[in-house]
């Protein structure tokens, strides 16, 4: 997985921004994050640094791209595990551009759902 970048928001949230989307959405705010190979590799020192924004915040909000595109979604799901487990009090909140039912009916995607505690569908 690939990210844009990671910040922290005016409603003190972690943002992370991830790159990969196959929707191509007319008006889309963010086309850069359409292509999975743009921004950097979302590796050990990227999700400490996160991490780090994380413990100073008060929740997560994972966006892009599409967490849940293809390439992306087994990671975002590891990642979300990860939070869970090491900030169990911070909420996790979801960008996505699919449904809800149609995230329920991926692979895993009663999983996503259970570990995210809002999921916004991007239109």
């Amino acid at each position: 997985m690939n990210y844009i970048k990671y910040f922290i928001d005016e409603k003190n949230q972690t943002v992370l921004i991830v790159s990969g989307c196959s929707r191509r959405c007319k008006n889309c705010p963010n086309p850069k994050t359409q292509d999975y190979r743009s921004g950097n590799r979302f590796d050990d020192n990227a999700k400490k640094s996160l991490f780090e924004l994380l413990s100073e915040s008060d929740g997560i909000v994972i966006s892009g791209g599409d967490p849940m595109y293809i390439s992306n979604r087994s990671e975002t799901i590891e990642l979300m595990k990860e939070v869970r487990k090491n900030f169990p009090d911070k909420p996790i909140t979801l960008r996505t551009g699919y449904s809800l039912s149609q995230l329920k009916s991926l692979p895993a995607g009663s999983e996503v759902c259970q570990l995210a505690d809002k999921i916004i569908e991007k239109k």
